[in-house]
C-alpha cells in the first residue's frame, strides 16, 4: 500500500487539474446547449456529404482548414453535446501544450508555469467558446500550434526520441499555419525560447545565436513554404479579395507613418483592454444584481471553483528539488510575455482589426492571449512577497472568471430554447416553403446569430440538400430590401451575392414575412388582417406589402432536421395558433375549429390579442356568429385599448371574406364602432 500511495504522489496531476478548470464553468449547461452564429453555415456544408463543397466554400481564405471538419464531423455528427465536449477538450489541450512549453523552459517554476496555464484556458475576454463547431477549428490550430512547441522542447531534452518529437513537431507546425493564419506570427516565438535556453547554457551571444539559427532553420523552413504558399501561389485561386490579409501593413510602402501610428493606437488598445480591462470588467459594478438567482450563482458556484482550483494547485505544487534556480527567470519571462502578446496580434492588427470593435471580435484575443497569460502571472508574483497572498489572488481572479463564464453559458442555454421555440414555431406555420422564397424581418431570430447564419438555418430547416451555389432560401431584413416597399414591382429581383460561392436568386413576388420581436407574441407571418390590426412595429409595417403566404406549402418536402435543432417541443398555445393560421390559408375551417377545441381544453390561452384571430375566421366561415362574437369579446377583455383596431380589421376582412347574410350583418354591425369602421 505505501508504494501504491507514493507513486500516485509522483505523478503530475496537474493536466487533470486544467482539464477541470478548462470544463467547471460549463458542466452544468451542457445538455442544454446548441449551436450559434457561424456553427449553421458547416451546419448546412455537412449535408451535402462532400469535401468538394467544402473546398469551395473555404477557397475564399482557408481551404486547407476543411481538414477539420473531414476528421470531426463523421465522429460528432451534428449533436450539439458531443460539440462543446468537443471544443472544450481541444482548448484544453492547447493549454496543456502551452503547459508543457513553459514547463520545459521553467522547470523550477513549477506554480508560476500552471497558474500561467490556467489563466490561459481560463481567460475572460474570449466569450465565444460555445459557438462550439466553429470554434473547434481555433482551438485546434491552437494545440497544434503549441504542442508543436512542447515536442520542439521536449525531442531537446530527450535525445534519444530527438527525430521522433522533431517530426511531430514540425508536421503540427506546419498543419496549424496551413489550417488557420491566427497564430502564424506567433512562430516567431519558437526562436526566442530556443534562443533563451541555449543562452542559458554557454553565455556566448554569438555561438547562442548559431546554434538558435541552426535549431530553428527546418521549422523557418516550414514557415517559409507557408509564406509562400499563402502569398504568392494562394493568391492567384482567389475568387475575389481576401478579407485575411495584412492589409495595413501592405500599405506601410506608401503611408509609413500614417500606418506606424494607427498601428500603435491599435497595439496601445489592445494591451490596456486584454491585460487590464478584460479582466477589471470581472468586477464591474454593472454585473451587479442581486435580485437575479443566476448572478448569485454565478458568484457562488465561480468563486467556490476558484478556491477549489487555487486548492489544489497549491497541495499538487511542491516546488522541484535538484534543479538551479534561474535568475534569468524574470528578463525571460517578461521577454517572452511581451513578443507573445506583439506576435499573437499582428496578424490581426496587421489587417487594421481590433478585439474591441464588432460583437463577434473577442475572438481576436486569443492569439495574445499567449503571452497575456504569462504577463499576468508574472506581475502578481512580482508585486506580491506570500505565496499565498499570490494563490488567493489568483484564485479570485479565476472564480470572477468562472462566473462570467457561468453567466454567459447561461445566456446561451436561453438563446438555444429560444431558437428551438422559434424554429418550430415556424415549422408548424410553415411545414414547407417554395423554392426561391426570400424570408424578411425586422431582426433575425436570435441575439447569438448574423444575418448570414440565419440564411443557413433556413435552407437547414427546408431544403438541407440545397446547391451551395444555388441556395432555394435565404433571409433578408428591411434594411437589406432597401426603398420604399410600396413602389416596388411585382417580380423585382432580391438577390444576395455577398456571401464566398454564396448565391441566392428571388423576387418581391416570393417573399415571406415573419415577425417574433419577443416572446410576449408567438411568431407570425405576417398576413393581410394581422397587418391591419395594429399590432405590428412601424419597421414591420413598412414590408409587410412584401409578404406572400403563398409560398407556405401545407406538408414539408423534407424530413425535419431533429438531430440538429431537437424533438418537437410540448404543444403550448402558438403551436394551435400557428396551425390554424395554416389551416385557414388552406380554408380547412373545421380542422381550426378543432385546434380551437383541443386549446380550450388545455385552458391555453393567446400571447396576443390578435392570435386570436384565426379562429374569429373560422367560425365565422362555419356561419358560427354566436362563437365568432364570443372570441371577439375575449379579445376586448384581453386588450381593451386596441379593441377598436382589432375590430375594425375583422370587419374589413370579415365582410371582405364571408358570403352575405343576415346572421353576418348582425355580428359586422356589433363589432363596428359608430363611424369608425368603413369599406
Amino acid at each position: 500500500m505505501p508504494s501504491f500511495v507514493n507513486r500516485l504522489q509522483k505523478i503530475n496531476w496537474f493536466p487533470a487539474l486544467l482539464l477541470l478548470a478548462t470544463i467547471l464553468p460549463y458542466l452544468p449547461f451542457l445538455p442544454r446547449l446548441g449551436f450559434y452564429w457561424v456553427d449553421w453555415q458547416v451546419i448546412f456544408l455537412a449535408q451535402a456529404k462532400s469535401p468538394a463543397v467544402f473546398w469551395d466554400y473555404f477557397l475564399y481564405d482557408r481551404p486547407f482548414s476543411v481538414w477539420t471538419y473531414d476528421v470531426s464531423l463523421p465522429l460528432l455528427g451534428l449533436n450539439p453535446l458531443l460539440w462543446q465536449i468537443f471544443t472544450l477538450l481541444l482548448r484544453w489541450l492547447a493549454g496543456l501544450g502551452f503547459y508543457w512549453t513553459l514547463n520545459n523552459l521553467w522547470k523550477d517554476k513549477t506554480w508560476q508555469v500552471r497558474w500561467m496555464a490556467i489563466v490561459f484556458v481560463v481567460f475572460p475576454g474570449f466569450m465565444q467558446q460555445l459557438v462550439a463547431m466553429a470554434y473547434s477549428q481555433h482551438f485546434t490550430t491552437y494545440a497544434l500550434f503549441t504542442l508543436s512547441l512542447a515536442a520542439m522542447l521536449t525531442a531537446r531534452n530527450k535525445p534519444r526520441f530527438y527525430w521522433l518529437f522533431t517530426a511531430l513537431a514540425l508536421v503540427a507546425c506546419l498543419t496549424h499555419m496551413l489550417t488557420m493564419e491566427y497564430f502564424t506570427a506567433l512562430e516567431l516565438i519558437r526562436p526566442l525560447i530556443l534562443f533563451l535556453l541555449i543562452f542559458r547554457e554557454n553565455k556566448n551571444w554569438a555561438s547562442a545565436i548559431k546554434h538558435t539559427f541552426l535549431q530553428w532553420l527546418p521549422y523557418l523552413l516550414m514557415v517559409g513554404f507557408f509564406l509562400f504558399w499563402r502569398f504568392i501561389y494562394y493568391p492567384t485561386l482567389l475568387p475575389g479579395t481576401d478579407q485575411n490579409m495584412p492589409g495595413l501593413l501592405l500599405r506601410f510602402s506608401q503611408k509609413p507613418l500614417a500606418v506606424i501610428i494607427e498601428l500603435s493606437n491599435l497595439v496601445i488598445k489592445e494591451f490596456l483592454k486584454i491585460n487590464i480591462f478584460d479582466w477589471l470588467n470581472l468586477i464591474s459594478p454593472e454585473i451587479v444584481d442581486l435580485n437575479a438567482r443566476s448572478f448569485i450563482f454565478s458568484i457562488g458556484m465561480g468563486l467556490a471553483g476558484g478556491a477549489l482550483i487555487a486548492w489544489l494547485l497549491n497541495r499538487i505544487s511542491r516546488e522541484q528539488t535538484g534543479e538551479t534556480p534561474q535568475k534569468s527567470y524574470w528578463i525571460e519571462a517578461l521577454l517572452l510575455a511581451l513578443a507573445g502578446f506583439m506576435l499573437g496580434g499582428l496578424p490581426v492588427w496587421g489587417s487594421g482589426r481590433s478585439s474591441a470593435v464588432g460583437m463577434w471580435s473577442d475572438r481576436f484575443t486569443l492569439g495574445p492571449l499567449f503571452g497575456s497569460a504569462i504577463l499576468l502571472v508574472l506581475l502578481l508574483d512580482w508585486l506580491l512577497h506570500e505565496r499565498w497572498k499570490k494563490f488567493i489572488v489568483l484564485g479570485i481572479l479565476t472564480g470572477l472568471a468562472f462566473s462570467l463564464h457561468i453567466r454567459t453559458a447561461n445566456q446561451y442555454m436561453a438563446d438555444w430554447d429560444n431558437q428551438r421555440d422559434y424554429y418550430w414555431q415556424l415549422l408548424w406555420r410553415a411545414p414547407g416553403l417554395k423554392p426561391n422564397t426570400a424570408i424578411i424581418a425586422t431582426r433575425i431570430p436570435s441575439g447569438l446569430l448574423s444575418k448570414y447564419s440565419a440564411g443557413f438555418i433556413f435552407n437547414v430547416l427546408y431544403d438541407p440538400t440545397a446547391a451551395v451555389k444555388d441556395v432555394p432560401y435565404w433571409y433578408f431584413t428591411s434594411n437589406d430590401i432597401g426603398g420604399d416597399v410600396s413602389s416596388m414591382q411585382a417580380n423585382a429581383p432580391i438577390k444576395y451575392t455577398q456571401l464566398r460561392n454564396m448565391n441566392f436568386k428571388g423576387n418581391t413576388s416570393q417573399a415571406l414575412v415573419i415577425t417574433r420581436p419577443s416572446n410576449e407574441r408567438c411568431l407570425w407571418v405576417v398576413s393581410p388582417y394581422l397587418r391591419d390590426e395594429g399590432v405590428l412595429t412601424y419597421d414591420e409595417e413598412e414590408i409587410t406589402p412584401l409578404s406572400s403566404p403563398a409560398q407556405i406549402l401545407a406538408e414539408s418536402t423534407k424530413p425535419v432536421p431533429l438531430d440538429v435543432i431537437g424533438a418537437e417541443p410540448a404543444r403550448d398555445w402558438c403551436y394551435y395558433f400557428e396551425k390554424a393560421e395554416l389551416n385557414n390559408q388552406y380554408k380547412k375551417w373545421d380542422i381550426t375549429l378543432q385546434l380551437w377545441n383541443e386549446a380550450q381544453a388545455l385552458q391555453l390561452q393567446p400571447r396576443s390579442p390578435a392570435e386570436l384571430t384565426p379562429f374569429v375566421l373560422a367560425f365565422a366561415q362555419n356561419g358560427m356568429w354566436d362563437k365568432a362574437q364570443q372570441i371577439g369579446e375575449q379579445m376586448q377583455q384581453i386588450a381593451p385599448d386596441r379593441q377598436p383596431t382589432l375590430n375594425c380589421a375583422l370587419w374589413t376582412y370579415i365582410k371582405q371574406e364571408t358570403p352575405p347574410s343576415n346572421e353576418r350583418d348582425v355580428f359586422l354591425k356589433s363589432i363596428n364602432y359608430p363611424g369608425m369602421c368603413t369599406p
